[in-house]
């Protein structure tokens, strides 16, 4: 059964969506905003993404170009804005496909079995958790997507604390742990170290170096 994850902030759309796709046969995970359908993409690893364009805490926009960084799983963008550019945006940030709102179940359904028909995963080196021996654990999954809706800036240990682990008490030397096991499976250049202040997540080397070697 193919698993699809439905990111959307309204609880009635996101609704809608969810039951549409549990009545043609897929497995449905459901999140409310970015950062709970970042956390949610690195855990279950779904065949493919709706996300809206409106999200909370972090757009939609910006969502589906992180989620392009690392990973190529299909994406079908639900558009809250009319006209070409709206559509010609999230295209060049990486969704597979634009359904302007509201969106009919049958014109959502027949976007879905399309790109799941072309899509064919492949061993992208970005791709975190691919295999299960390199999966992500639930508190990774989390500390990861903070430090991707993050890109380019230093995320200081004490907001990871705070976000990742809800100010608990954990020791930074637990974070640096967890930053190290990261790094294992995602690759080292990924995250990168502020001495004494915090970590930040740059995937630009890791585009430049793919670049050079497609011009090669």
């Amino acid at each position: 059964m193919k698993k699809i994850l439905a990111i959307n902030g309204d609880k009635a759309a996101r609704e809608k969506v969810s039951s549409s796709l549990r009545q043609a046969g897929f497995e449905v995970l459901t999140a409310v905003d970015s950062a709970q359908g970042l956390a949610k993409a690195y855990e279950s690893k779904p065949d493919l993404v709706i996300l809206a364009d409106d999200l909370p805490l972090v757009n939609g926009e910006e969502l589906c170009a992180r989620l392009r960084q690392v990973s190529n799983v299909p994406i079908v963008a639900l558009g809250s804005k009319e006209g070409e550019l709206a559509s010609v945006r999230m295209l060049e940030l990486g969704a597979d496909t634009y359904v302007p709102k509201p969106a009919g179940g049958a014109e959502l359904l027949a976007r879905v079995h399309s790109l799941l028909r072309r899509y064919k995963p492949r061993n992208k080196e970005a791709d975190c958790g691919e295999d299960d021996p390199s999966a992500l654990t639930s508190t990774e999954s989390s500390l990861l997507s903070c430090l991707v809706l993050n890109e380019g800036s230093v995320v200081t240990h004490p907001q990871l604390l705070t976000e990742v682990w809800g100010g608990r008490g954990v020791s930074i030397a637990s974070v640096k742990s967890y930053i190290r096991r990261l790094r294992s499976k995602c690759g080292p250049d990924l995250i990168l170290n502020h001495r004494g202040m915090g970590y930040r997540f740059s995937a630009g080397s890791k585009t430049k170096a793919q670049m050079a070697q497609m011009d090669s």
